[in-house]
């Protein structure tokens, strides 16, 4: 049996999220401080990279629309937050803007 990658430091495989947006922030419940952006080859967008602004919390997250298909944002996370949503913080971008997310999750 083949096992899915898992991140050596956080010992959490990632989880993938494709989300159809017009825009490059999309609300996912967590604060999040952005701390680099770089090209990616072969595309013309480039990746942003964010880590959660929770104090102690190591999950990091990068950011990059598809170069398939514009509208289509790809989201990674790297870590599991060891600590709620913060409050207030809701998923309205699925609500507002009617968003179909598909989420995969390596395991």
């Amino acid at each position: 049996m083949e096992q899915s990658p898992v991140d050596w430091f956080t010992n959490v495989a990632p989880s993938v999220v494709h989300t159809q947006s017009l825009v490059d922030v999309v609300n996912d419940g967590y604060r999040w401080r952005k701390y680099g952006q770089k090209s990616v080859k072969g595309s013309p967008y480039p990746r942003s990279y964010y880590r959660c602004s929770s104090s102690g919390c190591a999950v990091n997250k990068h950011v990059e629309r598809s170069s398939r298909d514009a509208k289509l944002l790809i989201t990674t996370y790297k870590g599991k937050h060891d600590h709620d949503m913060p409050p207030g913080r809701t998923f309205a971008h699925k609500k507002t803007l009617n968003l179909e997310i598909d989420e995969v999750k390596n395991k």
